[in-house]
């Protein structure tokens, strides 16, 4: 394996950001004869473009499965285009990949292209899988926020000061959720693509996660998928909002993504 941590230059967001970057051999020049199956692997809210290297055993099964895995960083953005900030979403779901396949070789076939993520990252995952279906065949949401415009009702009451501050920043001053922010919203549109083209889709939650509305909201979105017809795997865990419940969720989601494919081929 191979593993770089470093800056890269984004247009998108006018600065020089993290990323962290793993792909599954020794040397750039060794002739491999395919270019990389992916894995874009985003973080959460409080964590970082390290956190999966940190907290995970994510290179080892990276190793196990044969995945590049492209981790970036969003600091707290939702993987928006911030209503007062600057432009994520443009970054990771189109800048980002363009930039990525260039320098890695990494594939450009959506059946090779996994994109995922925890809690923010896991409603990031499907924000972007299910606003750019051609690029990716799979989607797996951990823990995820998938009933975000829910969530912030919830927490409405309890938000004040620099939190509220910075939620205006990202979703303006109402904190009302647009269409193209709505997962529930981009999940019914993904439904109306013919099956050949929807991704497979894989949700995991702990059944013990602490914040407000998350572990209902998921059942709830599974149900949805069922309703809707789109293929999808439901992981539910024992556990809370935390590092052992994600790297589970990784190895497991890992696991099914390959067993789906290796059917399908």
């Amino acid at each position: 394996m191979a593993s770089f941590k470093g800056e890269i230059k984004s247009r998108a967001l006018d600065m020089d950001i993290a990323l962290n970057v793993i792909l599954p051999y020794d040397h750039p020049h060794d002739d491999l004869p395919d270019p990389c199956r992916t894995l874009w692997l985003l973080h959460g809210q409080g964590s970082s473009s390290a956190s999966w290297m940190r907290w995970t055993s994510v290179e080892r099964y990276a190793m196990q499965h044969g995945f590049a895995v492209i981790m970036p960083e969003v600091q707290r953005s939702f993987f928006r285009n911030m209503a007062y900030g600057l432009d994520y979403f443009t970054f990771v779901a189109d800048e980002l990949p363009a930039l990525c396949r260039k320098m890695f070789r990494l594939s450009e076939k959506r059946e090779d292209n996994l994109i995922a993520g925890l809690s923010m990252g896991g409603y990031g995952a499907l924000k972007i899988g299910l606003s750019r279906p051609e690029q990716y065949g799979g989607i797996a949401s951990f823990s995820g926020a998938v009933d975000l415009g829910r969530m912030v009702e919830a927490m409405r009451p309890h938000i004040s000061g620099r939190a509220l501050d910075e939620y205006i920043g990202i979703f303006g001053p109402e904190l009302q959720m647009k269409p193209e922010d709505d997962i529930l919203y981009l999940t019914r549109e993904h439904s109306k693509l013919p099956k050949e083209q929807r991704a497979r889709i894989f949700v995991s939650c702990g059944a013990e996660d602490e914040m407000p509305t998350l572990y209902d909201g998921n059942v709830a979105y599974v149900k949805l998928l069922e309703e809707l017809d789109i293929e999808h795997t439901w992981f539910e865990q024992k556990g809370m909002h935390e590092w052992g419940v994600w790297d589970e969720a990784l190895r497991e989601c890992l696991n099914d993504f390959d067993r789906v494919r290796d059917y399908h081929v």
